[in-house]
């Protein structure tokens, strides 16, 4: 699904955006902090989900509803909004909402939305397909298979490989230690990662004794 965050929190945007990574139908194609850019390009983008702040300082996430409704009348993407407050739930549905998150989203919480969410979608794409099969089916292709020409696969069984849209690239790596590196942070993909952990991770050799050994070699020496 094509998603789209419009929060004008940066953290919040990108603590829902890792927590989206974990979910394979998710394909995040804009964040945006202010509404106007946001609306400048969604006929564009074609966004499938939403995921709308209510409190916003150039217009609320109930406004916003308003203006994508008007603005996409034949997108009618599924819409969720995201508020750290509770007060907004009658309102919310009111405004005809699939869904209503409470901040900070939770991986729980984020999972129960989705699985309403995706048959919701998958019937929409079914429906699509039905009105003009030799134009639609081309849309939902494009929203349901996976991007193989620009997809970077590493290969971490056997020889460590690169390959781009199933073709493997001829790196040639500098070190063993550089290797190292890009599996290593592969591995913590969605997840930040600072520099003391790589360093933990990669060379626990120059990780400083415990200091009870410390004292006993300067009270050897």
């Amino acid at each position: 699904m094509r998603t789209i965050i419009i929060d004008d929190e940066y953290l919040a945007q990108e603590g829902l955006k890792m927590e989206l990574a974990e979910f394979p139908e998710i394909e995040i194609v804009g964040q945006f902090a202010d509404v106007q850019d946001f609306l400048e390009q969604a006929s564009q983008l074609k966004p499938d989900l939403l995921f709308i702040d209510i409190e916003m300082p150039q217009m609320s996430g109930f406004d916003l509803i308003n203006a994508v409704q008007a603005d996409l009348p034949g997108q009618k993407p599924v819409i969720v909004l995201v508020t750290a407050y509770a007060q907004y739930a009658i309102q919310a549905f009111e405004a005809s909402v699939t869904d209503y998150l409470l901040k900070p989203v939770t991986a729980t919480r984020l999972k129960k939305t989705l699985a309403r969410i995706v048959p919701v979608w998958q019937e929409k794409m079914r429906a699509l397909i039905g009105t003009d099969p030799m134009t639609e089916e081309a849309e939902y292709a494009s929203h349901t298979k996976p991007r193989q020409a620009n997809t970077l696969t590493l290969h971490c069984f056997g020889p460590f490989t690169l390959s781009l849209g199933g073709k493997p690239l001829g790196f040639k790596w500098r070190s063993k230690k550089e290797l190292e590196l890009l599996a290593y942070l592969s591995c913590q993909r969605g997840h930040p990662v600072t520099k003391d952990k790589i360093a933990d991770a990669l060379w626990p050799e120059l990780i400083a004794p415990p200091i009870k050994y410390r004292t006993m070699l300067s009270h050897t020496l």
